[in-house]
């Protein structure tokens, strides 16, 4: 067995990188099986789950670097239903290993069943490995034994770079720091939040509202009003600013602390004044919040609104979200509806999101298949797998045109009319995935050239196995841009290539990835399969964006 295909894409065509920023790099995608059909795959899947079940450490390890992320997944999920103890102290040699993978995995499995014997070997191997993923995992798994023990090694993971790294190693030991030991972690949580890099501040507030909640949504409110990153800095600005906002609407004991939220509502109505894009949406979303009153995003209006409230107004605590209801199985006896020829497998349309926002008007004139765009640095990301080719949008009517054309004429349509300040770029993907730029780009520099681009490259890319979904690994890379606020994902579901596909597994690492990304991910279903509404809905609301199925964008569209 060998490490998952780390494979290069063709670049776009020279007519659009000339006009973009740079070439359009080859982006990826890293991982996917290029030999195995997914039924072969599906079938080694299970074979070696069978085999994890009384298989030794050395046995296993190949696994964790199968080419196939199914092989991967089922067999990390077959290990922690075993958590044999015996097994997990046979692996400690392996956090050393020099593929990533196995050693990821081991401290990923650690991790997940609690192994606190092998915490002393996590704390050795956390500063010697090389590869980014893998430490991190090492930081999590400390972070999930919650040991006192370990705050020496995650303090000083937290005060030097790792050479793995950038900056997410160590804004992670912080927080892990602050599960581990809270009191040893607040002078350092409280450092970070002034810290000169963004990210670090990030990793400041999200430690500080571990140790001490109310703690917390102050430094959050000091963020907000702050405003004051060096240049160096200043793409960090909103990602900063919308990890405040996400601690102030986490806050739900209002009432209590009156002074405090008045104070928040002070500094974000200040913060309105000026605000453009996703970031005036978010602070007029949050003011809403706050005090229960929708007034739309004209700061003059909240500004006039609060003056005469302010001193005598009465904060309402925020209700818990309400859990989700189970659907009760319905009984296969009667099968009337499907003799009738009625459609099966209706999409009720959108899901709420994690923290349900309040409707505040505003975003661009142009609607994205009926959905208000409020951001100005997006990120269109479109599914150009297999069956987006064959299948048509309603397989009921004749004249019903593909998924793909469906799509594609609409993002078509949307990037004529889009504002000329907006900067966005346009990810296809499949097995693979590519973009028109390696960033966003302002779109009025090459804006015709962008839709040739999109209505001559939309189309399945041919060859053994390229036609799969990659979700992750495209997800991975639109989260990265150092711009972008925003992800439209129109896909027909959940995934069948890339680093991770159980459903857990995927959010799991994507959520971790996103703390310091704070982008959010509406994702748009085109197909009506049960499974994939039930992972995009999940994706949408890991990433606080909104869930649209296929009766709401057939309703967009007059159908």
């Amino acid at each position: 067995m060998h490490s998952p295909n780390r494979l290069a894409l063709v670049a776009v065509p020279c007519a659009l990188a000339l006009a973009l920023p740079c070439a359009a790099a080859p982006d990826g995608p890293p991982f996917f099986d290029a030999e195995r059909s997914i039924d072969k795959q599906k079938e080694a899947a299970k074979e070696a789950a069978e085999r994890a079940r009384t298989a030794s450490a050395r046995e296993l390890v190949p696994y964790f670097a199968d080419p196939s992320s199914r092989v991967r997944d089922e067999v990390l999920r077959r290990l922690v239903q075993r958590n044999d103890s015996a097994l997990l102290a046979d692996l400690k040699k392996f956090l050393g290993h020099k593929d990533p993978f196995v050693a990821g995995t081991v401290a990923e499995l650690y991790g997940l069943c609690r192994y606190a014997e092998g915490r002393v070997a996590l704390e050795k191997a956390l500063p010697r490995t090389r590869d980014e993923l893998a430490a991190l995992e090492m930081v999590w798994a400390l972070e999930a034994l919650a040991s006192p023990d370990s705050a020496k090694v995650l303090e000083k993971a937290w005060k030097r770079r790792h050479p793995s790294s950038e900056y997410r190693v160590q804004g992670d030991a912080l927080i892990a720091l602050a599960a581990c030991a809270p009191a040893r972690a607040r002078p350092l949580a409280e450092k970070a939040l002034g810290h000169k890099r963004a990210p670090f501040r990030i990793a400041g507030l999200v430690a500080m509202e571990r140790i001490d909640l109310l703690a917390g949504v102050g430094a959050a409110i000091d963020l907000v009003a702050a405003g004051d990153l060096a240049k160096s800095q200043r793409d960090w600005e909103p990602r900063l600013l919308f990890a405040a906002l996400d601690a102030l609407e986490g806050w739900r004991n209002r009432a209590d602390h009156a002074d405090l939220a008045r104070r928040a509502v002070d500094v974000l109505i200040e913060r309105l004044e000026g605000a453009e894009g996703l970031m005036r949406h978010r602070l007029a979303t949050a003011l809403a919040d706050l005090t229960g009153s929708p007034l739309g995003e004209d700061a003059a209006v909240w500004r006039t609104w609060w003056a005469g409230r302010r001193d005598d107004f009465v904060f309402a605590d925020k209700p818990p979200t309400a859990p989700k209801k189970k659907k009760k199985k319905k009984k296969k006896k009667k099968k009337k509806k499907a003799e009738s020829g009625a459609k099966q497998g209706k999409d009720p349309g959108p899901a709420p999101t994690a923290r349900p926002g309040v409707e505040t008007g505003g975003g661009t004139r142009v609607r994205f298949h009926g959905i208000p765009i409020h951001s100005k640095r997006i990120i269109f990301a479109q599914d150009i797998s297999g069956g987006m080719s064959s299948e048509k949008v309603d397989n009921d009517d004749p004249s019903s045109p593909t998924r793909m054309k469906f799509s594609v004429d609409e993002l078509v349509r949307v990037l004529r009319k889009l504002p000329d300040d907006v900067h966005t770029n346009v990810v296809f993907f499949a097995t693979r995935y590519t973009s028109t730029a390696p960033r966003l780009f302002p779109i009025r520099k090459a804006r015709e050239r962008l839709v040739r681009f999109v209505q001559e490259e939309s189309r399945t890319p041919k060859g053994k196995g390229l036609s799969r979904s990659n979700l992750y690994d495209t997800l991975a890379f639109c989260l990265n841009d150092p711009e972008a606020d925003t992800v439209y994902f129109l896909s027909e579901g959940g995934p069948s290539a890339g680093r991770f596909l159980r459903t857990e597994r995927f959010l799991r690492h994507l959520t971790r990835l996103n703390r310091y990304r704070r982008v959010r991910v509406h994702t748009l279903q085109v197909s009506s399969t049960r499974w994939g509404k039930a992972f995009l809905q999940a994706l949408s609301e890991a990433t606080g964006g909104r869930f649209y199925g296929l009766d709401f964008l057939k309703r967009a569209h007059g159908s």
